[in-house]
């Protein structure tokens, strides 16, 4: 199968599941590339502190940890149902990631989430305030400590 076609596939797979979430939910997305122990703390802070209607994918570059397939292949029992592990079947970037991630989540809001972060509790309503605090907010950004 070429790559072109997996592709497609993948991102057929990927908004089928999307769908069994409400659409007025934003939709997260986490590309994935190897760093499994900070993945692994990413998405325990995630399922601790997100609510469970809220679709969390996992995008992974074709890592080739193995430990990432082993972890989160069953993200949905280990995590929550909104956690959706998704692999690519080649390397295409960060960005080739996130896109895929833009495209599979319209017309839901998407926050970009990167591996190797946590998060506390009610970071996403803040986060919301903050993106629709005026009409002229196009996107928000959290602050870091090591950005």
């Amino acid at each position: 199968m070429n790559n072109d076609r997996a592709m497609n596939q993948l991102g057929d797979r990927i908004r089928a599941w999307i769908k069994d979430f409400p659409v007025d939910r934003p939709a997260l997305v986490i590309p994935i590339y190897n760093a499994h122990d900070d993945l692994l703390n990413c998405v325990r802070s995630l399922a601790a502190n997100t609510p469970d209607d809220v679709p969390i994918m996992l995008i992974d570059d074709a890592s080739t940890d193995s430990r990432i397939v082993d972890s989160f292949s069953d993200a949905a029992t280990r995590f929550g149902r909104q956690f959706g592990y998704f692999r690519k079947p080649t390397n295409t970037g960060f960005v080739g990631s996130v896109n895929l991630g833009f495209q599979c989540a319209d017309p839901r809001d998407l926050v970009m989430v990167n591996s190797d972060t946590t998060y506390p509790p009610d970071w996403l309503p803040r986060l919301r305030a903050a993106a629709y605090s005026r009409t002229t907010v196009a996107t928000a950004t959290p602050l870091t400590n090591y950005g």
